[in-house]
């Protein structure tokens, strides 16, 4: 007969594995100066009392959200106490196992200029450099910039030229003002990908930009603004705008948006118009209806005078007149 223990060990067993490898697992969204991000942002776990990363890490992904939106991280070895950061800035307070279901929204703030950062992401400015690098994946630590890192310079003797300067800068719908000099890039995160604006030239009271990854160049005149569609989904992303030229230099701003492109409605070709005009039937043109014609009103005729008679009474008059004079004559 088999032992009913038998049958209740494996289960057992099997319940426990998954309530432990569950236990690991946390997530949640990501808020940014309380905008959510949906792009890539690197999540780590310490240990209560440290940041060292050599020894109160617990873990360190670089967590590509999902489509919904959710981080997701793995911690082994579990302390009592620990906490979360985002892109190298306390984003928690200090959290315990019991305290949690596992899924906790993760919300930081950017370091102000002059703060020591690791990754550009942390800074209020949108990039950390040491010098003239960028630190941008966690390889080193350098300071929160309020403006461009100081490029290094090459070449000697009086001769040489100036490396291209790359600025990390944040992509959100609040927007960030940038300055780049000719040849200089601002580099981007937007939907799962790294895009570029790119000085090409600058005059007067203009600046030529080429904008990629896919790459298009436009032409902004002082104060002009531009939007464009990034991903090709009938959507404008990019909203970038000249404010400023000065010291040789470009003063752009740039945001997200998500704002739906208008269809452009073409005239038709004259092939299309005669198409057009041969399938129209011609309706009979409408003639005005005539008014009835009005016979004309005849004079009323007087009837002819009757001479005749008129001679008869003079004759008869005169006769009268004569044998009037004869018979007084004869008296």
């Amino acid at each position: 007969m088999i032992n009913k223990n038998l049958l209740i060990m494996p289960i057992l067993f099997f319940v426990l594995a998954s309530f432990c490898v569950a236990l690991g697992d946390w997530d949640g969204l990501i808020f940014v100066d309380s905008i959510q991000i949906n792009d890539t942002s690197v999540v780590q776990a310490f240990r209560a009392g440290t940041t060292d990363l050599s020894t109160g890490a617990l873990a360190s992904d670089v967590v590509g959200t999902l489509e919904s939106g959710y981080y997701l991280i793995h911690l082994t070895d579990p302390s009592s106490q620990f906490f979360f950061t985002v892109d190298g800035v306390n984003a928690s307070a200090f959290i315990t196992w019991s305290d949690h279901d596992h899924q906790l929204n993760l919300s930081m703030s950017k370091l102000a200029a002059g703060s020591s950062c690791t990754y550009s992401r942390g800074c209020s400015g949108g990039y950390c450099c040491s010098g003239a690098t960028e630190y941008t994946d966690g390889s080193g630590t350098g300071t929160c910039q309020a403006s461009a890192c100081s490029a290094a310079s090459t070449g000697g003797g009086g001769g040489g030229g100036t490396t291209a300067l790359t600025t990390v800068i944040s992509f959100t719908t609040a927007g960030v003002d940038v300055s780049l000099a000719k040849n200089n890039i601002a580099k981007f995160a937007f939907d799962s990908a790294y895009h570029t604006i790119k000085v090409i030239k600058i005059g007067a009271d203009y600046v030529t930009l080429e904008i990629a990854s896919d790459p298009v160049t436009i032409t902004l005149n002082l104060l002009e603004s531009r939007k464009l569609d990034l991903n090709n989904d009938n959507y404008y992303d990019l909203y970038v705008k000249l404010n400023e030229i000065k010291s040789s230099k470009a003063y752009l701003t740039v945001k997200y948006i998500h704002e739906i492109i208008s269809p452009v409605v073409t005239p038709p070709t004259e092939e299309e118009e005669e198409e057009v005009t041969e399938e129209v039937e011609e309706e009979p043109e409408e003639t005005p209806e005539e008014p009835e014609e009005v016979p004309p009103v005849k004079p009323i005729e007087e009837p002819p005078v009757n001479l005749t008679g008129i001679w008869i009474l003079i004759v008869i008059i005169a006769i009268g007149l004569i044998a009037y004079l004869i018979y007084k004559k004869k008296k």
